[in-house]
């Protein structure tokens, strides 16, 4: 992704205070095409953004500015010096939507993406965890975001979310899905909606109906995402709406070489 393009999508014309996310929908689409190596450039440019002393530059100026971050880890580190909640959340946003994007594209691509955030993510805003070996592979709840993996909480909380998604036909999807192999409608409702899509401390159901949109657009899997189009107008999204962050992620898509076996389906 050249500095054009970076800034093609920065400037992509979005309805109803969708714009505001436009990184995560770009980085949920990198994730889902196997192309995390260009996430840290949108991912620099939204930080880049959040700074008070770089929110009246120009947007040619900025992205210029992110090649040269990337390029050089010790300016990267000084620009950022100094952060504070602004930078914070983008940061605990990214890492949450290329985790949430797992459950659509499988862990291997989110745990590429989330490795190149790590890597193009200032010392300030970086994480530190200790756990060195086997004996020692569980994180205290005071570094980790979801402290309640896996309880019957989060079984309710996924079958709500479920619900939200799929509305009337939820039932026949379940009993679908339970004739293809009963394990994989426990599995989904689980691990899928229980831990990882219904959580909403970082990114609301909303929003995350976007990302899973996104998500699914590369991997040409027109069934489901003929369902979640429709289910994000659940969630408050206009047809407008939905049909821009369609669009969106075709644009980028193409950009990778992406090819579908048909249209991509709309509303």
């Amino acid at each position: 992704m050249d500095t054009s393009k970076l800034k093609q999508l920065a400037q992509f014309q979005f309805g109803e205070n969708v714009g505001r996310q436009w990184y995560l929908l770009a980085i949920a689409v990198l994730t889902a095409a196997n192309v995390p190596h260009d996430i840290p450039r949108v991912y620099t440019l939204e930080l880049l953004k959040s700074l008070p002393q770089y929110k009246e530059k120009d947007l040619q100026w900025l992205v210029e500015r992110v090649e040269l971050l990337l390029n050089d880890r010790a300016l990267l580190n000084d620009t950022f010096q100094v952060v504070g909640p602004e930078q914070r959340e983008i940061v605990d946003k990214v890492n949450e939507t290329v985790l949430k994007v797992s459950a659509i594209v499988g862990m291997p691509r989110s745990i590429n993406g989330l490795k190149h955030v790590k890597l193009s993510t200032p010392e300030s805003l970086l994480i530190y965890v200790n756990a060195t070996s086997r004996d020692n592979c569980y994180i205290s709840e005071e570094q980790v975001k979801r402290q309640e993996m896996g309880t019957q909480h989060n079984l309710q909380r996924g079958l709500n979310h479920w619900e939200s998604t799929y509305g009337k036909v939820s039932q026949r999807i379940i009993q679908d899905l339970n004739t293809f192999y009963p394990d994989l409608w426990q599995f989904i409702l689980k691990n899928i909606y229980g831990d990882i899509l219904s959580y909403e401390s970082i990114i609301d159901r909303a929003l995350t109906s976007l990302v899973v949109i996104s998500s699914l657009i590369p991997m040409d899997v027109n069934p489901q995402l003929r369902g979640h189009l429709r289910s994000a107008l659940n969630f408050g999204w206009n047809i407008a709406t939905v049909n821009q962050v369609r669009q969106f992620a075709i644009l980028i898509s193409q950009w990778y070489g992406i090819q579908w076996q048909s249209e991509v389906t709309k509303l």
